[in-house]
């Protein structure tokens, strides 16, 4: 795949300098990451649906452990 320009990159340099927004993961690898984390965790990462957008994991109360993360 091809780079995409991302949106909003003057908002976004310093977040991503400080390590609040990851780079490159696929929406397994933020399931292992995200995995045993507590409810309201959430990992911002570069979306590889949609090139030059960002994507969330988040984790969820729920009683089935391999449903708790969700993806927006």
């Amino acid at each position: 795949p091809g780079m995409a320009r991302i949106r909003y990159q003057r908002h976004l340099c310093s977040m991503w300098q400080n390590g609040l927004i990851y780079g490159f993961l696929s929406r397994e690898q933020v399931n292992l990451i995200l995995f045993d984390q507590p409810v309201g965790t959430f990992l911002i990462r570069l979306s590889e649906r949609n090139p030059g957008a960002f994507a969330v994991g988040y984790v969820i109360n729920d009683p089935n452990p391999d449903q708790r993360v969700r993806h927006y």
